[in-house]
């Protein structure tokens, strides 16, 4: 049984017209709609279809929510966070450079949760490659989360 689940942020929660948060024109992000922000230089930065209707599930049935993001621009991502007003979904919120090990380290420790308790999904199979071999079930999500990614959860 999981306990907590964690997400990472670009092409898994949300898309960004550079791909990742760290190559747009950054802060500070204007939010033009419920899901949708344009950074400074006006391009966009928008949650998947799906992701709102899949935090708010997970959380209605109990589940703990992290973020495990790898950025060299955290106060970004931090933002973009803020701005789409989803910080308080999450429980832990790491986001920094590196091995997302490193991430999920801090994860297991503040939740008190073993890796075989969480449940990843990002988009890039090198951390699910790293996360699997330490235990964690992870979810490849090529194109974004969706709701499908969850249903046997609830």
């Amino acid at each position: 049984m999981y306990k907590v689940i964690v997400f990472d942020l670009d092409l898994t929660l949300w898309w960004c017209e550079n791909t990742w948060i760290d190559r747009s024109s950054g802060s500070p992000f204007t939010r033009v709609s419920e899901d949708v922000l344009v950074d400074r230089g006006g391009e966009r930065l928008e949650l998947f279809k799906d992701s709102r209707r899949v935090l708010n599930d997970l959380v209605a049935n109990n589940y703990v929510l992290t973020v495990a993001s790898r950025s060299k621009t955290p106060s970004w991502a931090h933002e973009a966070l803020e701005k789409l007003d989803l910080v308080n979904y999450f429980s832990e919120i790491q986001i920094f450079p590196g091995s997302k090990i490193a991430h999920f380290e801090i994860i297991k420790e503040q939740t008190g949760c073993k890796y075989s308790e969480m449940l990843f999904f990002d988009d890039e199979q090198r951390n699910i490659d790293d996360m699997t071999g330490i235990g964690v079930e992870c979810v490849h999500v090529g194109n974004g989360i969706e709701y499908s990614h969850i249903i046997d959860l609830l």
